[in-house]
């Protein structure tokens, strides 16, 4: 796919063509979308006509690119299409869609969801399950189509949940994998929450870094006084760097030392790269080190993420809001979405590193404008704003993986053979997972085992992972079924404790007598009574919903219960939806002694008696 330039003249959109010039609402440019596949024209011409009935096509005027939802999207729909008339050409080359039999429609579908070429990243034979809703989307969209008269050809019959079970049940098979397994993804394996930890701490390492500080007074000096780049470090012809010679000179001509000092780096006597590779080299790290700790964070889309630029982002009540397009939920609407504080200086780090004001001009956060080049347009008056545009998504994950290679794998070189490569995909839950699961017993004693060598980092990342505010319901449960199978196995006796855990332990009793011979099976009925299941510092939530009235974290507007915004160590202690375990037992018996010490020395003694009171509740609570 490239731009087309003046697509309008020299495209005309027609079925048959060869191409259409698209473009979607983040760009004027429109690009070429190719339809140069391996087969006669009657079949480029039913695919040009199924793409055209898709609702991601929102206007189609005479002589105009047509506007489609995403261009990613156009493009992985064509991809889809093609894959789909070469197969027809191959085996079916004049035999209409019309007179394909179920059996034919399902020897397609199983040939193209199955992987030909399997490499470290994708070891799955099979692709997900996403590729056949793509494939099954399109089919029926032609169908559909075709009963009103708007393609020339499609299967006489619709793609129905039955059809696809059938023909994937075979392949499934040889993989000895259940729908529901292979339902939940084998493609982008998650990443391990040991790795994504590690991930975390080397990337605040090289964020907050000294060197990180003097990138950024680097840039900023350089866009206040533009100046060759030759002039920064030592040379043939310079025997000093340009912190040297401000030093030698006692004067500030490039802006440098008053950069230095904003970022809390005065004291810096030298540049910390020779030269201008190793600048560079440093470079490609603290971007790397910026995005993954911006998606492990977050979770964002890729896409999402490439549609963060600098003009649309503002703050309030101290927090950082970017404007993303959120094309999977609100169908591409662009809304104000907050970033917690770590990703905020991530985020703002790569604006910074960049010849281009990010204030000026609406620079994405994934984009090339730090390379020397675009110094020289600057100098040379030569810029141009409308070049500026967010790197492709490969580019992103070459950039990720950049980081992980040189500042992940050599600490953990075991990693490469659990998890040899990142993919923005994967990140989409390790957030979440990691905050429910960071108070389990087994997961905190293998992350201390890997902050050995920086355990600093380590209390780092619990500080700055912030919570979002509320974990997702399939994490939440699936966490508390595996609670339950380690209960019922009698793995957390000694571990938990608290009224909803003694509920757990009795319902779980009651199912192995009813059905003894196969329990698990019903332990999901646990799971389906439970609202939330939640984790704090002071213990869990495990709200069920018969016992939503007694919760003790009711907000006294709504009356309802407000976990994330009501609940607090005191209140939690004494409700019956609580359950804890040992880490969590450490802090309670803290906040227990703090308000025991403010109980004894303050000087009111109402407020003091209050908090004598909650220590003796705190305490009552973690003796049982």
């Amino acid at each position: 796919m490239k731009s087309t330039g003046e697509a309008g003249k020299r495209h005309t959109n027609r079925l048959g063509d060869h191409a259409f010039a698209i473009r979607d609402s983040s760009r004027e440019n429109p690009v070429e979308l190719s339809f140069e596949f391996s087969c006669d024209n009657a079949k480029r011409i039913w695919a040009q006509e199924t793409l055209l009935l898709a609702p991601e096509i929102l206007t189609r005027e005479k002589g105009e690119p047509i506007l489609v939802k995403s261009i990613k999207w156009a493009k992985d729909c064509c991809v889809a299409l093609g894959q789909i008339c070469e197969y027809w050409e191959n085996n079916h080359p004049r035999k209409s869609l019309w007179n394909w039999t179920e059996k034919e429609l399902s020897a397609c579908l199983q040939s193209l969801m199955i992987r030909r070429e399997i490499t470290e990243r994708f070891s799955s034979p099979v692709y997900s399950k996403q590729r056949l809703t793509d494939y099954t989307v399109l089919l029926n969209l032609s169908h559909s189509g075709h009963l009103k008269g708007k393609t020339h050809d499609s299967l006489s019959f619709p793609v129905t949940k039955t059809i696809k079970s059938a023909l994937m049940q075979p392949l499934l098979d040889d993989l000895g994998l259940t729908p529901e397994e292979w339902a939940r993804g084998k493609s982008h394996p998650p990443l391990p929450l040991g790795v994504a930890s590690v991930l975390l701490s080397q990337a605040i390492s090289t964020l907050e870094s000294e060197e990180s500080k003097v990138a950024m007074a680097f840039y900023s000096a350089w866009r206040l006084r533009p100046t060759s780049m030759k002039l920064w470090f030592i040379s043939k012809n310079r025997r000093f760097d340009i912190i040297q010679a401000s030093y030698l000179t006692h004067m500030d001509p490039y802006r440098l030392k008053e950069q230095l000092k904003i970022q809390g780096v005065e004291h810096t006597i030298q540049l910390p790269w020779k030269n201008l590779q190793e600048f560079r080299f440093f470079r490609r790290r603290l971007i790397g080190a910026c995005l993954n700790i911006i998606f492990i964070q977050t979770g964002h889309r890729s896409h999402e993420l490439l549609s963060t630029v600098s003009n649309d982002r503002r703050r309030k009540n101290g927090s950082l809001l970017v404007r993303q397009a959120l094309d999977k939920s609100l169908d591409g609407i662009k809304v104000y979405r907050p970033l917690p504080e770590l990703s905020s200086k991530a985020a703002e780090t790569l604006w910074n590193l960049s010849f281009i004001d990010s204030d000026k001009f609406p620079i994405p956060l994934q984009h090339s404008l730090h390379d020397s080049g675009y110094a020289r347009q600057v100098m040379e008056n030569t810029f141009n704003p409308s070049a500026i545009a967010a790197n492709e998504n490969l580019t992103l994950n070459k950039r990720l993986n950049s980081f992980y290679q040189s500042d992940v794998l050599p600490v953990i070189p075991e990693a490469h053979n659990i998890h040899p490569r990142l993919s923005t995909h994967q990140f989409r839950h390790t957030f979440a997972e990691f905050a429910l699961r960071r108070f389990d017993e087994d997961i905190h004693e293998r992350l201390r085992e890997h902050f050995v060598h920086s355990s600093g980092y380590s209390t780092l990342i619990y500080e700055r992972w912030k919570l979002s505010p509320a974990v997702q319901t399939m994490l939440e449960k699936d966490y508390l079924y595996e609670l339950i199978g380690k209960t019922a196995a009698g793995k957390l006796e000694m571990r938990f404790w608290g009224p909803a855990y003694h509920r757990i332990k009795n319902m779980i009793e009651k199912i192995n007598f009813a059905h003894p011979s196969n329990p698990e099976k019903h332990y999901w009925n646990i799971v389906s009574q439970v609202e939330r299941f939640t984790a704090f510092e002071w213990g869990f939530c495990v709200l069920f919903c018969d016992s939503k009235h007694e919760a003790r974290c009711h907000n006294q507007f709504t009356g309802l219960p407000d976990i994330d915004g009501e609940s607090t160590a005191e209140r939690c202690t004494g409700c019956p939806n609580n359950m804890g375990n040992s880490i969590q037992k450490e802090n309670l018996i803290r906040t227990a002694l703090a308000h025991s010490e403010i109980g004894r020395t303050h000087p009111i003694k109402a407020v003091g008696k209050i908090c004598s009171d909650i220590a003796e509740q705190i305490i009552r609570r973690v003796e049982k």
